[in-house]
């Protein structure tokens, strides 16, 4: 029998514990007294026969078999089984790091983040990827990035069946499907499924761009911008393809490129049903069914308004671009074009590109640089259906100028 006294200590003596659902695996943590029975009362799991000394460590565990989590976030509709990890959570909407590093100042969202950052510093047992051989302060961390070597995707959405290598991935997936856009920006209002997302465009307000890069001073605002950027430096090119071993700057010009091998053809005309093998490719192929410009004296027709003002000026021997510093008249744009270079002694460069800060003339020469950062070639050869840059008639033109 325990006196007064002694039953205080042994409820003062604390530690951090835990329990396993032998049905789920699960460990259940829970701060708790030494167990030690002093009243006699067990509490069991009525689902896996589990026995426990305190209720809540039962609550825990029941919640593990029915899926209930009563916390839920305000500003995100997400929900926890127990209210300190809502609390967590809720940090990361506030932008609240309270667990600040000692040795370098560095902040975490959670206690168990700030421990294996302190791993650094303290030499502790690093968690090792035993394919690429980078290092992790968490197990936890290891396996989710082991997945991307494994390409396992365990999360599922239950709408479209897609699958994700992350819970968090999955959530913001959904919000496709509802179309729940949680992250406000104050400035504008203008809302967003993603908090990253929310985070790239405040910059637009505020102008800053944190990506810089070392070997040109160059700077961006988007990470992803940034690392593909630095490519152009290291020439690496860390996307390979497994059929001809062909490689890429980046991952959405080798799934392009991929479907030279596989045939796939994913953008579908609805009018006609021909398919290709990009965006840019059914856009302009679209034109041919909505607009028609026919010339009036020979009822010839074509597919853009562009190439009907040239033809026109056949029947008018219209030479309509000229050039103030010769008076020399054109009859085709890129004759004119040729004697435009002159433009670089006189004129300002009005069109500039924001990700590389390139400036240019014209706003067609605006659009044909950003296909070097994007990958695009919108102009597809009607034989072999390959993808150029420019236009085939404009390409044969330029390549004389040059």
């Amino acid at each position: 029998m325990y006196t007064s006294e002694e039953k205080c200590n042994q409820r003062t003596q604390k530690r951090k514990i835990y329990n396993v659902c032998p049905r789920k695996g699960k460990k259940i943590f829970i701060h708790m007294h030494e167990i030690i029975q002093i009243d006699g009362h067990i509490y069991q799991c009525l689902e896996c026969k589990q026995n426990f000394c305190e209720n809540l460590a039962l609550i825990m565990c029941e919640r593990t078999h029915t899926g209930e989590k009563p916390y839920k976030c305000d500003m995100c509709e997400k929900t926890f089984v127990q209210s300190s990890d809502l609390t967590s959570h809720q940090r990361i909407h506030n932008y609240e790091k309270p667990y600040k590093c000692s040795k370098c100042e560095k902040s975490f969202w959670h206690h168990l983040a700030l421990s294996g950052h302190q791993r650094t510093h303290a030499g502790k047992k690093f968690y090792t990827c035993d394919i690429c051989g980078k290092n992790f302060g968490q197990s936890s961390d290891l396996l989710v990035h082991q997945r991307s070597h494994t390409g396992e995707k365990p999360y599922l959405c239950s709408e479209c069946d897609k699958c994700f290598s992350r819970s968090t991935n999955l959530i913001r997936h959904r919000r496709t499907h509802t179309g729940e856009k949680p992250f406000k920006c104050l400035e504008c209002e203008k809302a967003f499924s993603g908090k990253s997302d929310l985070i790239s465009h405040q910059r637009t307000h505020t102008g800053e761009r944190p990506y810089k890069c070392n070997k040109c001073e160059k700077s961006y605002r988007h990470r992803s911008a940034f690392i593909v950027h630095k490519r152009v430096h290291t020439g690496e090119k860390p996307y390979k393809c497994g059929a001809c071993e062909k490689c890429f700057g980046q991952k959405s010009d080798l799934i392009v490129h991929q479907r030279v091998h596989t045939g796939e053809k994913p953008y579908k005309c609805l009018e006609c049903m021909r398919s290709f093998t990009r965006s840019a490719n059914l856009i302009r192929h679209q034109a041919t069914h909505t607009h028609t410009f026919k010339c009036l004296e020979y009822e010839k027709s074509f597919n853009c308004s562009s190439d009907l003002i040239v033809h026109q000026r056949i029947h008018m021997e219209e030479k309509p671009h000229q050039w103030s510093a010769c008076e020399s008249g054109f009859l085709l744009g890129m004759d004119f074009v040729a004697q435009q270079k002159m433009r670089t002694q006189t004129e300002e460069l009005h069109y500039k590109y924001t990700v590389c800060d390139k400036s240019f003339h014209q706003s067609s020469a605006l659009l044909q640089h950003q296909t070097v950062h994007i990958g695009e070639k919108p102009f597809v050869c009607n034989v072999s259906e390959k993808g150029l840059e420019l236009s085939p008639p404009h390409a044969s033109e330029a390549s004389q100028m040059s």
